[in-house]
């Protein structure tokens, strides 16, 4: 993997434990409702790659390791606090 985004899933990973930060998360709780894949969930939606967090789950299950890193790498830090 990527050093960028190692240390994208390690600013996670300090918040809580490694399956949740690389875990869809179904239910949010307050204290658990961030999650690397959530957070490129949110990416997709704001640049209008899938209309919702369903279709945005679904279109990342079929991006290549590659693809998620461009759009991460793509993405402002504007962006990025905003997906969280």
């Amino acid at each position: 993997m990527d050093f960028f985004i190692k240390q994208s899933f390690k600013v996670v990973e300090s918040a809580g434990d490694i399956e949740h930060s690389e875990s869809y998360i179904e239910k949010n709780l307050p204290w658990k409702n961030y999650s690397s894949r959530e957070l490129v969930n949110e990416l997709l939606v704001m640049n209008e790659m899938a209309s919702d967090r369903n279709s945005a789950a679904s279109l990342q299950e079929n991006l290549s390791q590659k693809e998620i890193e461009a759009l991460m790498r793509n993405a402002s830090t504007t962006e990025i606090y905003e997906a969280y």
